[in-house]
């Protein structure tokens, strides 16, 4: 197992700079955002030039590509035909890059039907590139539950799993059980911690969630799990976080340490 960071903790800095702090803070890998959150911008897009690419490769390697579009499962075909271009644009990124790992969401504007035909044509684009593509259920959106990504992953050959505990947590609230159920999928595991129901919840700092980890990765190890543990900051936003982004960090680099000499004995496959 190895240890990274979801670039959107350093939005306020080039994506070069970014990835340059995370790998100075002695974390194994960056995770790139791609994402428009509502603190900041993505990082990389489509649209990223060559020579940014050209260094990012330099800096390399990287834990996975966040490639999230508010219409990727949009129920209107031509809405959702061009979120699909768009994610398709940051799978040859990927490509590009050398990542192997890009993972998407279903979608602010999305409904159950139009997020599996956008799941079943992004995992075929990235297979033809050697990209796996993974799902990540998100609080209050079409798919959001165990159950539901338990159902995507029976409809799609080749889909695979970002296990994001924090949006499982606040629907089903037995997150061991869920990495039970998703385990054999599971690729890589995000590290955001949450408390609350899908009507009044927070994403809060490790350890001040309801979160437990620990039971989390005991579980996934069981699968043969050996992947990554990406910290995802989101408390400053979600949960008054006013902790520095060094100070993210440094704490983040003790807590994923600790995590991994916990579990890093031989898995036992199923």
């Amino acid at each position: 197992m190895y240890t990274a960071v979801h670039s959107g903790l350093l939005g306020d800095v080039p994506v070069i700079d970014a990835v340059k702090r995370i790998r100075d803070a002695g974390f194994d890998r960056a995770e790139l955002n791609g994402e428009r959150l509502p603190w900041t911008g993505p990082h990389v897009d489509p649209s990223t030039p060559p020579d940014i690419r050209r260094a990012l490769v330099d800096l390399g390697p990287y834990h996975a590509l966040a490639a999230h579009h508010r219409d990727f499962g949009h129920p209107d075909p031509q809405v959702r035909r061009q979120a699909l271009v768009w994610t398709r644009g940051m799978v040859e990124l990927a490509a590009d890059l050398g990542i192997d790992f890009v993972h998407v969401i279903p979608g602010e504007n999305a409904s159950v039907d139009g997020s599996l035909a956008a799941l079943a044509e992004a995992v075929e684009f990235g297979q033809r590139h050697g990209i796996t593509v993974a799902l990540e259920a998100i609080v209050n959106q079409a798919l959001a539950t165990t159950a539901d990504v338990e159902m995507a992953l029976a409809a799609i050959p080749n889909l695979r799993v970002n296990f994001d505990a924090s949006h499982l947590h606040v629907h089903d609230h037995d997150t061991a059980d869920s990495a039970r159920r998703l385990g054999p999928w599971v690729d890589h595991i995000a590290v955001k911690d949450a408390r609350g129901v899908p009507e009044d919840f927070a994403f809060t700092a490790y350890g001040a969630g309801e979160i437990d980890f620990d039971a989390i990765l005991t579980e996934l190890r069981k699968f043969g799990f050996d992947g990554g543990l990406s910290l995802e900051h989101e408390s400053h936003w979600f949960d008054g976080d006013t902790r520095s982004a060094d100070e993210v960090l440094a704490e983040a680099k003790v807590v994923l340490d600790e995590l991994i000499s916990r579990h890093g004995s031989q898995a036992h496959v199923h």
